[in-house]
C-alpha cells in the first residue's frame, strides 16, 4: 500500500503454493480521525493505519499458469473497494 506521494506504508509478503484470501480495513491514522475509526467487521479483517486518506493498493499475484488464467480474472472481478459508512 502506497500514499499519493509513492512512499510505502504496509506490506503483505505471499508464500509459494498457498491460498489466501486477504481482507483489509484501512483506517486513518490522523490525531483528528480518532473517534470516527470503524471497527472491524470480522475477524478476518485486517486492520491497518493509514497514513493518508488516499491512495493506491498493488495486489500481485503470480500466473501458474494459462489454464488458471480465467480462474484468476473471475478472482479479480470479485475484488472490491468500499468507504464504510458509521
Amino acid at each position: 500500500m502506497h500514499t499519493p506521494k509513492g512512499s510505502n506504508f504496509y506490506v503483505l509478503t505471499g508464500q509459494p503454493d498457498r491460498s489466501t484470501d486477504v481482507s483489509f480495513l484501512l483506517v486513518p491514522s490522523t490525531p483528528d480521525a480518532v473517534h470516527s475509526i470503524p471497527r472491524r467487521e470480522s475477524p478476518a479483517d485486517t486492520q491497518i493505519a493509514s497514513p493518508s486518506l488516499e491512495g493506491v493498493v498493488v495486489l500481485r499475484a503470480p500466473l501458474r499458469g494459462l489454464a488458471w488464467t480465467a480462474e484468476i480474472e473471475a478472482i479479480l472481478q470479485r475484488a472490491s473497494c468500499a468507504l464504510l459508512k458509521q
